[in-house]
């Protein structure tokens, strides 16, 4: 089904309006998907990788790092000018030894990621830490509340994740 073009965008998509101009929307279209890409920082263990890269790696442009060391210069990377910064970073409970609150302080303390939006994510179940120690801490220090993900399906997960970047992203922007 056609429609008529009611508006100058929908004449963009389509060329001049007297018909559709693909090869202008297919560019137009993949630039507004890499611009509405997030660039977000993950840390948390190396088996929780392709839980978090198969539900969201599609949406996002993701970095992964399995380390306190690694997210530190990550992010200090992200700050020197010129240099893309982490629209948000996820950090899994289980990162580095239980290093989660610990990047977040480090966060926290830094002027150039204080303001960051930091998401707490419970990807795998091994020991059970205390939930709702970390619920506390984390909220204490201004991050967004933790996500379970825990026995979900991969659709589940994805919802999920994007449902809770969605809340921690538009946090920071409020």
């Amino acid at each position: 089904m056609f429609h008529q073009c009611s508006n100058d965008a929908d004449k963009i998509l389509t060329g001049n309006g007297f018909g559709p101009n693909i090869a202008m929307e297919a560019d137009t279209l993949n630039q507004i998907r890499t611009e509405s890409k997030l660039r977000i920082l993950i840390a948390d263990t190396p088996e929780a990788q392709p839980v978090i890269e198969s539900a969201i790696g599609d949406l996002h442009d993701l970095t992964f790092t399995s380390t306190f060391e690694g997210a530190v210069a990550r992010l200090t990377e992200s700050t020197i000018p010129g240099n893309k910064s982490f629209d948000l970073i996820i950090a899994g409970v289980h990162f580095d030894d239980s290093s989660m609150l610990k990047l977040l302080t480090h966060v926290r303390s830094v002027r150039e990621l204080e303001h960051h939006s930091f998401l707490p994510i419970k990807a795998l179940a091994m020991l059970d830490v205390g939930d709702n120690l970390i619920k506390a801490a984390v909220q204490a220090m201004d991050g967004c509340p933790l996500v379970k993900l825990v026995g979900a399906t991969k659709l589940e997960i994805r919802r999920r994740l994007e449902e809770a970047i969605e809340r921690c992203t538009s946090r920071q922007n409020a």
